[in-house]
């Protein structure tokens, strides 16, 4: 399962760094679905909604260590 991380704004002013996993972005796009706010989001796919959140949030990809390279 892939992580991915966003910067958040803080209450404090400055940036929060937020690490979420593409299933808890699923999870919270479909909340968004079933309180009736994003009603375009009905009917599409888990890729499209995890697609969509990436882009809009500016994600990037959490590599771990194995898969850097020096």
């Amino acid at each position: 399962m892939k992580t991915y991380t966003f910067m958040e704004p803080h209450i404090t002013g400055g940036c929060a760094t937020v690490e979420i996993t593409e299933e808890q972005i699923i999870t919270y796009m479909h909340s968004l679905q079933s309180c009736n706010r994003k009603e375009f989001f009905r009917g599409v796919s888990d890729e499209y909604l995890l697609d969509y959140f990436i882009v809009n949030y500016w994600c990037s990809e959490v590599k771990n260590e194995e898969t850097k390279t020096t």
